[in-house]
């Protein structure tokens, strides 16, 4: 009988220690969690590996991604000043990358921008996938990217961005977009957009192979600096376009237009190696800008559909105007660095049978110069 008694007080003891150590476990798994979750919805120190974010979160100090991070549709990551998001690719042919379906915000600020980079200078760069919620880039560096961002379907905002050492600074599809105040250096491609709606106001494009290029686009640019880029400045095909108050200089070719539509005024073309514009088939309105000290031919013509004065067309290595086009142009009432006709004529090229000065009319022509940027 105490040997029953005492086997009984034993697994009573037993029991009651299994329990004790079961809870302690417990709570400290409890702990445990609670301390990751607050660490997760703090954004401190994440790392991340082909992982879907699918709720509200803001992200600060190191965010280290392995492989992929995708913002479901419901989400909003908000990233703060200072914040540098760290990529690793896990091989060559899979590039880490940030896909956006839901929403970005990425505000830094001048003295805390945010770096978004690779460990290795590669990897995808940030994708916005048919998100047309407000995303927006502020104060941020981006380097090293395959596109730097990339948006298909969907709404991006950039203002005092640097992009750099990219294949592409910034690729559009079908979206909405806006530069403000940015610069996009030492890429293959700076700004690329098609069939979208595009705003660049007072943004840097310098250094790229190529500058801008509109196909089938609609833009309003102003106070843009394309400067020093081997090929286009700026290229557009099909897009209807704004362009005021720009300084398109250095470039292989400054401007060339294939079946765009709308107005340059105020702008400056000038140190351009081939030409400082180039248009086909593009019924432009021209006005009150300087085409000046080009490498080549200051303006090529192929037809006489643009619109051309209040000008100033000096200067150029070749010839200031040279025009293959076989109906009559009309380039009266600009300033040709000269008021004798036989200087103006000159420096006036036309590549048919008939003799430039009946083919091209640049009588009356302006008697100074204007004002002009």
């Amino acid at each position: 009988m105490r040997k029953i008694e005492q086997s009984a007080v034993n697994v009573s003891r037993f029991f009651a220690t299994f329990c004790c150590i079961a809870i302690i476990l417990i709570w400290q798994v409890l702990l445990s969690t609670d301390l990751y979750a607050r660490s997760a919805s703090s954004g401190a120190g994440l790392r991340y590996e082909n992982a879907v974010v699918s709720e509200d979160i803001t992200w600060r100090g190191v965010v280290a991604i392995k492989g992929s991070v995708t913002i479901a549709p419901q989400a909003t990551v908000r990233i703060e000043p200072g914040t540098t998001i760290l990529f690793s690719s896990p091989s060559k042919r899979q590039l880490s990358r940030l896909v956006v379906m839901g929403r970005i915000q990425a505000l830094g600020s001048n003295e805390n921008p945010i770096r978004f980079t690779a460990e290795n200078k590669r990897w995808g760069g940030i994708l916005l996938l048919s998100s047309m919620k407000k995303n927006q880039f502020e104060y941020c560096h981006i380097e090293y990217a395959e596109s730097a961002i990339e948006a298909r379907f969907s709404s991006l905002s950039t203002s005092k961005t640097v992009i750099s050492n990219a294949t592409a600074a910034i690729l559009l599809y079908d979206s909405i977009a806006s530069s403000s105040h940015d610069k996009f250096t030492e890429c293959e491609t700076a700004y690329s957009s098609t069939a979208s709606e595009v705003e660049l106001r007072n943004t840097e494009i310098t250094d790229n192979q190529q500058g801008v290029v509109l196909l089938n686009s609609s833009a309003v640019i102003s106070s843009l600096l394309v400067n020093k880029n081997k090929k286009t400045g700026v290229f557009l095909n099909k897009s209807r376009f704004t362009m005021v108050s720009s300084n398109l200089s250095e470039n292989a070719i400054g401007f060339e237009s294939l079946s765009g539509e709308g107005e340059i005024r105020l702008c400056r073309f000038s140190g351009n190696a081939v030409t400082g514009l180039k248009l086909t088939d593009s019924p432009l309105k021209i006005t009150r800008s300087r085409i000046v000290e080009n490498g080549g031919d200051g303006i090529q013509l192929v037809d006489n559909r643009p619109v051309f004065w209040g000008n100033s067309v000096f200067g150029n290595r070749n010839f200031n105007l040279s025009y293959s086009g076989r109906e009559p142009f009309s380039a009266v009432q600009n300033w040709w660095g000269s008021v004798e006709e036989s200087v103006i004529e000159g420096k006036i090229s036309a590549n048919f049978s008939k003799p430039s000065w009946s083919l091209v009319m640049i009588s009356p022509w302006l008697m100074e110069s204007p004002q002009l940027p």
